[in-house]
């Protein structure tokens, strides 16, 4: 026993070979979303940076950018490996950072590439010779949780040693940290030179840097775009149709891209609510003598809220007091209008997707709510995306008459005159029929 002890102490005492320094390594792999738009000259440089990071550390891996998704696998030294990691925790670039996994790594994957830059749907072009695109279904199985050293399509990192060009593999252009230098020296400098002409050198709409902000997890630098841009904006109105609710179709077009998820976009909406009303906090409210009554409400059905809740907003700060209300169906619509007196119903559809397959069901629910209004005289108007992009007024008409709507509108800045209009035009249609 004394012996075994001795052994064990002279063992303890040894110097750690290099060999058994790779055992205390760790790994992470991680997933992110950044939070607007990346150029391959944005990825390149963040790239770099990360490079020079990552050397001092003793930190290597890979990185894939896929439309707008972050993939990342580190490994190396754990106490390099948690500076890097709270680095990368706190870049205000990215959001939504999900851990795919981590832990202790008996040896390095990766031990030639201080960093390994894969490029897939970055939004401006470098050309051929800049890109690293790996094929689509990699992505797919770096979803699936698949080994990252598998999807790489190389039977050992080493084959791409420093120094060595771009390689044309199988999988796609891999760039190693000497092509990188060259992508700098070759095709980055001369189209910094001539940006005029780079398809990614004109800045994103404010809008769409709006809609990619409401999509992160942070949701101070989309209140702080709003707020830097209030004085541009002397309404609610002007707000609305000119930044909220183009934000909100950019959200749209974002999940049917595939750039955003459900949750995201119903987030981004609550968002767009939440900053109407910061909007007009303090603002004065006229009081208007003798407002209609009208009852705002979304289309039964419809999940998105926004352009209910901005119409009503809108209505509000004009002096009227709307009623809201958010029917699960159009028997409690009929119900609503039964019960209470409406001299209007402002319905709406959704301010990010067209809903063009839900016009017909619009047609029936109007026509369902007249028949059950208390009023035999109530007014209809309907808003949403797919009336904001009506080609012309001859064609509006048309639709209004298709659903039977007396007036059609495609931002909330127009709910009031909307409503106006269409309880003034039996008086003047009247006045048309009786002649001079």
């Amino acid at each position: 026993m004394a012996s075994d002890t001795a052994r064990l102490a002279r063992e303890d005492e040894r110097p750690v070979r290099a060999d058994e320094l790779l055992a205390l390594n760790s790994t992470v792999t991680y997933r992110s979303r950044a939070v607007a738009p990346l150029s391959e000259l944005d990825l390149h440089r963040l790239a770099r940076a990360a490079q020079i990071r990552n050397e001092a550390e003793g930190v290597t891996g890979f990185m894939v950018y896929d439309h707008g998704w972050i993939f990342q696998q580190l490994e190396g030294p754990a106490d390099g490996l948690a500076r890097i990691w709270a680095s990368i925790r706190s870049d205000r670039r990215h959001a939504f950072i999900d851990v795919l996994s981590q832990g202790p790594a008996d040896k390095r994957q990766f031990e030639d590439w201080d960093l390994k830059l894969s490029v897939y749907g970055a939004q401006a072009g470098l050309g051929q010779r800049g890109m690293a695109d790996e094929p689509p279904e990699l992505i797919d199985r770096l979803w699936r949780g698949e080994r990252a050293l598998d999807l790489l399509g190389v039977s050992r990192p080493g084959a791409l040693a420093k120094g060595k060009p771009l390689a044309n593999t199988s999988e796609g252009l891999h760039l190693c940290r000497a092509a990188l230098s060259e992508v700098i020296a070759t095709v980055i400098v001369p189209q910094l030179c001539s940006a005029r002409t780079l398809p990614g050198a004109l800045p994103l709409p404010l809008s769409a840097r709006l809609a990619w902000q409401l999509i992160a997890i942070d949701d101070t630098a989309a209140f702080a775009l709003v707020e830097a841009a209030r004085d541009r904006y002397i309404s609610l109105g002007s707000l609305a149709s000119n930044l909220l609710e183009p934000a909100a179709r950019d959200l749209g077009d974002l999940w049917q891209s595939g750039d955003c998820t459900e949750v995201e976009l119903s987030l981004g909406l609550i968002r767009l609510q939440a900053m109407a009303r910061a909007f007009c906090l303090g603002t004065p409210r006229p009081r208007a003598l003798h407002p209609p009554v009208v009852l705002v409400a979304p289309l039964p059905g419809e999940g998105h809220l926004l352009g209910a809740a901005l119409d009503a907003e809108i209505l509000w700060q004009a002096g009227w007091s709307p009623r809201v209300d958010f029917p699960s169906s159009s028997r409690a619509l009929d119900t609503l209008v039964a019960s209470t007196w409406v001299d209007a119903l402002d319905l709406s559809l959704s301010t990010s997707f067209r809903r063009d397959h839900r016009l017909d069901q619009v047609g029936k629910a109007i026509a369902s709510a007249r028949l059950a209004s208390l009023n035999p005289k109530m007014v209809v108007v309907v808003s949403g995306r797919v009336f904001s992009e009506v080609a012309n007024a001859s064609k509006s008409a048309a639709t209004g008459r298709h659903i039977g709507a007396d007036g059609i509108f495609g931002s909330a800045s127009q709910a009031q005159s909307a409503i106006l209009q269409a309880l003034h035009r039996p008086q003047l249609d009247a006045a048309l029929l009786s002649g001079p």
